[in-house]
């Protein structure tokens, strides 16, 4: 049934005061709980945020000691939002570990893709802090062959993507409307990663229908968000160039694709 039944099973089940989710393809590191239930139980926070790294295939990861010197970041709830915004903390359930209780209240849309972009936004506003470390607690395993990374992928996909984009703008703009700028990038990044998506689905008419529309809403939010400094200008001038020239914002993702991706940790 999918991801979210399957978090949510185990939600049920569990019996302990913490909650921490692990997908089956991917693995922890030796200090991964011990990191994260330092940082909650020191700083008192429901919540705690590692980083992660992306494993492409069987590509081998060489991390094999124990980082040193941690350092714990503790941020207030629009502190936090922010964080989210500018992806300097992952919506992934992954690379956390959330109290129980609270954990509980936020169980996973179920029967769909991208359950966790509607999740993040209204577990991160249930906690009043949140503890994070810029320190890889996971290991995500990116395999060329799964639903979200195959090379053509389904409309209900593309679909899924944009009600779960829907949901995380309106969750957070009903939360923080003073963020409305940092709310509109990052709808706006989503979109050009739906962009991208709806791009390997061939001739497919809905997919065209679709895609014109994202591009037409991606040009018409750059507006809301240009000369911000916060905002990694990187992803600031992908957007940018999506609005301006979306073909060679596809040439130069697929470059991307094909030499970056996967070295670092967090996706782009």
């Amino acid at each position: 049934h999918g991801p979210g039944s399957a978090r949510n099973t185990g939600l049920t089940a569990a019996h302990g005061d913490w909650i921490m989710y692990v997908d089956g393809d991917d693995y922890l590191y030796p200090w991964s709980v011990e990191l994260l239930m330092q940082c909650v139980l020191v700083a008192g926070t429901p919540l705690a945020v590692g980083s992660y790294d992306i494993i492409v295939d069987d590509h081998e990861n060489s991390r094999n000691l124990r980082p040193e010197n941690v350092c714990t970041k503790v941020l207030d709830n629009p502190s936090a939002i922010r964080a989210l915004l500018l992806e300097e903390v992952t919506e992934s359930p992954c690379a956390k570990v959330i109290r129980a209780d609270i954990a509980a209240k936020h169980p996973f849309p179920e029967g769909c893709w991208y359950e966790d972009v509607m999740w993040a936004p209204r577990l991160y506003l249930a906690c009043n802090a949140m503890s994070v470390i810029d320190i890889p607690v996971y290991a995500y395993v990116m395999r060329s062959g799964s639903v979200v990374h195959r090379n053509h992928a389904q409309i209900k996909q593309a679909q899924d993507f944009l009600y779960a984009i829907d949901t995380m703008t309106k969750t957070l703009v009903g939360a923080y409307p003073d963020l409305c700028g940092l709310i509109a990038y990052r709808r706006a990044l989503e979109l050009s990663r739906l962009h991208a998506l709806l791009k390997t689905m061939g001739d497919d008419p809905r997919a065209a229908e679709m895609d014109a529309l994202c591009l037409q809403e991606i040009k018409s939010l750059v507006d809301d968000f240009k000369g911000r400094t916060t905002i990694p200008i990187a992803k600031r001038k992908r957007i940018e160039l999506i609005a301006k020239a979306p073909s060679l914002h596809d040439l130069a993702l697929r470059v991307y694709d094909k030499f970056i991706k996967g070295r670092g940790r967090m996706r782009s």
